[in-house]
């Protein structure tokens, strides 16, 4: 018989997977043009959180697309921090965070905001990453929201690559000043689905090079996209690894059913090459990550 899991304590729910920029190293950029649209509804969001409500611990309100453009962003963290007890994350390419939004994000209780840098005073450099983007907007946006946080752990984020190697040192520098954290982050080739970002930086995956061990995601991380589809894993965004959706199944029988028990066995048996997302992954998960996400004992 097989083992019945409790729902993980981990959620990537996708408020929209709309975005107003392309960026170069984002699958946004290369997914298929008749790719379906939206943002999440509200009735959708409302059955997720009475099923998560008692496991959620950490639930990251963004994935693909960028979370400001759902109308309803504000309502939905106001939800998650209301009907769970989850740190509740959103990231932001920082295109949207008006002085509107910087209030609103205080009034309804954000944990923590990542925001997309990527260059200090370099135009070209930033167009090169975030093309669609106005650098000196976004520096406008972070010093409004630096100055006038009340409570919203924020975090600037600088993903290391060849090409803005000469912004890092400024990035750093510019914003040491303000209360936030600094982060420089290494480069995600999304499975190799995108090899070509092989060659934008020698700063990986940080499982590089280590023995291939099952991914501990497939037992403490649920995906959902906006459209309540359930995947497999939060880098696949064409949704290749199907688990269920969430508006005709319980997010209970999805992570207890076919599908996932298949992938943990293939897993479990160390058949990677078996399963089409897998068989490439250089960014699998490992469960020290989770160990010291929950402080659980490795005994």
């Amino acid at each position: 018989m097989k083992s019945r899991y409790p729902l993980p304590k981990y959620y990537v729910i996708e408020p929209t997977n709309k975005c107003n920029f392309h960026c170069s190293i984002c699958p946004n950029s290369i997914a298929s043009q008749d790719k379906p649209v939206g943002c999440m509804s509200m009735k959708l969001y409302d059955s997720i959180l009475n099923q998560i409500s008692d496991s959620a611990e950490v639930v990251q309100l963004y994935w693909m697309g960028e979370p400001f453009l759902n109308p309803e962003i504000y309502t939905l963290i106001r939800w998650c921090k209301e009907r769970t007890k989850s740190k509740v994350i959103v990231s932001t390419n920082g295109s949207l965070l008006t002085d509107y939004a910087v209030h609103r994000l205080n009034e309804v209780g954000l944990d923590e905001l990542i925001v997309s840098v990527d260059a200090c005073d370099s135009n070209t450099v930033y167009d090169l990453i975030r093309c669609g983007g106005d650098l000196d907007q976004l520096n406008d946006n972070l010093e409004y929201l630096l100055s006038n946080n009340d409570r919203v752990h924020v975090v600037l984020q600088f993903i290391d690559m060849y090409v803005n190697n000469a912004e890092r040192d400024c990035f750093m520098k510019k914003w040491a000043k303000y209360d936030c954290d600094l982060e420089i982050s290494c480069l995600y080739t999304w499975a190799n689905q995108m090899p070509s970002l092989n060659l934008a930086s020698n700063n990986l995956s940080p499982v590089l090079g280590r023995p291939r061990v099952p991914c501990a995601d497939l037992w403490n991380k649920m995906t959902i996209h906006w459209n309540g589809i359930v995947s497999a894993c939060c880098f696949d965004y064409e949704n290749r690894l199907f688990l269920g959706d969430s508006n005709e199944e319980s997010l209970f029988d999805i992570w207890n059913g076919e599908q996932i028990s298949r992938l943990r066995d293939l897993h479990m048996a160390e058949r990677y090459r078996e399963i089409a997302l897998c068989s490439c992954c250089d960014a699998w998960a490992e469960m020290d990550e989770y160990f010291e996400m929950y402080h659980l004992d490795r005994k």
